[in-house]
């Protein structure tokens, strides 16, 4: 039985791809869906891409022109490093005009590939002198509204009914409230890069709606208004934003990448303040803020007071809350545990930057203040020994930027209010034509604590922290390119769930081969050692032992004719969780089909896997295509099977449909997960719906 929605899928897209057979006229493909992907299959991780995603449609809408593109302008073409940036205005002012996208080949520093990828972002046009004509921004603004709806169809144990007489007992009995539906409504208005009003609102599975605790509909809603470019006024927001200064150590409260096998780009692009419109609950900031251009300086002013969840450790005798225990980040709000963290004390984050710009130079100071209405007391625990308590406390740093012909330098040093102090710095160096190179140095004391940064480094928070970083990218051959790199890092002080300090190392290798303008492939290495934490059998005190792992893949993408793609993977993942433990491996074979209808407004996707994995640590992470603003990079773990059918119908220009399934099937398993989202089958099935309406 568990084979029979597998044939409904099958059979429904061999009807379809039978249908289609008997046209010949092409489609047309922009080739941002693959620029996408490519950005979100390097991370291996579930991460929300509202933001990336936003920009790279809204360029696609709105194109460059890099005829008079400012730095800022490139600065916002993810794929361009400072050394890419610093040449194309370059070769500009030098020859005055660019007239073609083969001139791009021979700026330094830029190849096919790099012209290939921001196409779909540029354009070539003259210089105009033309301004912008606030009157008409309503008439020719554009309106988008998604409407989307996704459920797992097998029933979860936290929503089977409890009997009254046990909540009676135990009224707090932790149970799913809501319906097993996710919605999201999302809706804005914007001319150009000009003007942009949207509200968002999301309900996550398990959420009550209209009812309990969420009486006004959806448990979150997020609203912007942004003006840009009005006299001095570079920027103006009022409602969520984000802010992005220097390198992430002070102020950065939006999604940034790490390590990644885009070696050459390893200095945080800070955007400054900008809209907020993703569905991550925590990482955003809510009030006012604005940016003012002063010539070769720019100042830039933000608050926010938004409620936010923590765990309630102490309350007096009138139930006013005393002191949290922890912040949390998680934003979901389905048990009677989360409702009651939820939006339990409030938060003032009041800060700027300036920034000093000259040629190629550019300094910056950051400034951030945070206060809460009630303390935080953390338990006495060794890994909190350095962390903040109390109810406020600021950081302060300084960053730089400087462009030397072939040599980019970048760096950070930062303050909190307890005297720790952090710095991150680094280097690009185009060492010939078809080498470059790249260093960062990162020593963040294990006192340095910050609410809203993210820097460069091996853990995803700020602090407790030293490592050396080296990357390099080579091209020595037509249609070869290498890519690689090597960190070691230190965690001087205890960190969680260790019992001492602890190091580490991992490095990564990627071979890409462009056989011809329609086969690509590459060949992906990457391995790890990190202490952890063993504390044998009958022993009091434990030990740091080294965890391995090593993953390789093997992917090659065919672009048969302008309706077909086709694109197979292999990978591996060996785990060994201590040195004389047997390696645990992990196996993933992947095929993924994609069609454009001839003649018809249609696309496909879809994928047929197999894998296994000896245990949950020798997981294989996988980009998978999902409807527009929905991201899906699944971890594959024990044996079996998945497949996913996407389609995309487009009647009207106006209007875009959506519709998804998925379903992973066990072999060895008669359960899915655990706890309140535990299936009682061996298998787990999503459905998507969305609607985009523009106009």
């Amino acid at each position: 039985m568990h084979f029979k929605l597998y044939y409904i899928i099958i059979a429904a897209f061999l009807l379809v791809s039978v249908r289609g057979l008997s046209q010949d006229i092409p489609g047309s493909d922009t080739g941002l869906d693959n620029v996408i992907e490519s950005i979100a299959e390097q991370l291996d991780a579930e991460l929300d891409y509202t933001d990336l995603v936003e920009r790279l449609y809204e360029l696609s809408a709105n194109p460059i022109n890099l005829n008079e593109a400012t730095e800022d302008d490139l600065q916002s073409l993810l794929f361009l490093t400072e050394f890419q940036v610093f040449n194309l205005i370059k070769y500009r002012d030098e020859v005055g005009q660019i007239y073609s996208f083969y001139e791009l080949q021979y700026i330094y520093g830029f190849d096919e590939e790099v012209s290939r990828l921001i196409m779909p972002f540029v354009t070539l046009e003259a210089k105009s002198e033309s301004t912008e004509n606030w009157k008409n921004m309503f008439k020719y603004g554009r309106n988008d509204l998604f409407l989307r709806w996704e459920r797992v169809l097998e029933e979860q144990q936290g929503y089977i009914p409890i009997a009254d007489s046990i909540l009676e007992e135990d009224p707090d009995k932790s149970r799913l409230l809501g319906s097993p539906d996710k919605l999201y409504v999302r809706y804005k208005f914007y001319y150009k890069d000009k003007l942009s009003i949207g509200l968002t609102a999301e309900k996550d599975p398990g959420e009550q709606f209209f009812q309990g605790a969420q009486k006004y509909g959806f448990d979150y809603y997020s609203g912007h208004f942004q003006l840009r470019d009005v006299g001095r006024f570079k920027t103006i927001n009022l409602g969520d934003y984000s802010v992005q200064f220097g390198q992430g150590l002070v102020a950065w409260s939006s999604m940034s990448f790490g390590k990644t096998p885009y070696v050459m780009d390893v200095a945080r692009k800070a955007r400054g303040i900008n809209r907020y419109t993703s569905t991550n609950e925590n990482q955003f900031f809510r009030g006012a803020a604005t940016t003012v251009d002063l010539g070769n300086f720019e100042a830039s002013a933000f608050f926010s007071y938004k409620p936010i969840d923590a765990n309630i450790d102490q309350t007096d005798t009138l139930d006013a809350i005393q002191t949290v225990s922890s912040f949390q980040n998680v934003g979901y709000h389905r048990t009677p545990s989360e409702i009651a963290d939820r939006n339990s004390i409030q938060e003032i984050i009041a800060g700027g930057n300036v920034k000093y710009s000259y040629k190629n130079l550019r300094l910056g100071s950051t400034f951030a203040w945070y206060n809460y209405d009630v303390d935080l007391m953390l338990p006495d625990q060794p890994y909190r020994l350095f962390d903040f308590q109390g109810s406020s406390f600021y950081n302060a740093g300084l960053d730089f930027r400087w462009q030397v012909q072939k040599l980019g330098l970048f760096g950070e040093m930062a303050i909190n209010d307890a005297g720790y102090p952090a710095l991150v710095a680094g280097a690009t160096a185009s060492i010939a034509p078809q080498m470059a190179m790249s260093v960062v140095y990162r020593d963040v004391s294990p006192g340095y604590y910050a609410g809203y940064a993210s820097a460069f480094g091996e853990n995803s928070s700020i602090g407790n922290e030293k490592g050396f970083f080296i990357g390099t990218d080579v091209s020595l051959f037509p249609g070869w390119k290498f890519r690689g790199y090597f960190d070691m890092f230190v965690f001087p002080w205890i960190a969680y769930q260790a019992n001492a300090p602890s190091d580490g190392f991992d490095w990564f290798a990627q071979v890409d081969y462009q056989l011809s303008r329609s086969v690509s492939m590459f060949w992906r290495f990457k391995g790890q050692e990190k202490d952890d934490a063993y504390t044998p059998e009958g022993a009091y005190f434990g030990v740091m032992l080294p965890e391995k792992s090593f993953k390789a893949r093997y992917s090659i993408d065919i672009k048969a004719d302008k309706q077909w793609r086709l694109k197979s993977q292999l990978e591996y993942n060996g785990f060994t969780p201590k040195p004389d433990d047997p390696v645990e491996h992990g196996y993933l074979l992947s095929q993924d089909l994609i069609w454009d209808v001839p003649d018809m407004p249609l696309r496909f996707a879809s994928r047929f896997a197999v894998f296994k994995t000896d245990t949950y640590n020798a997981r294989i992470y996988a980009y998978e295509y999902d409807v527009l603003y929905a991201f899906s990079i699944p971890a594959y773990y024990y044996q079996g099977k998945r497949m996913y059918l996407l389609m995309k119908y487009s009647p009207l220009d106006q209007l875009d449909i959506w519709f998804r399934i998925a379903r992973t099937y066990y072999n060895n398993r008669d359960v899915v997960s655990s706890g309140l989202t535990e299936i009682d089958a061996p298998h787990k099935t999503d459905v998507k719906l969305q609607i985009r309406y523009k106009f």
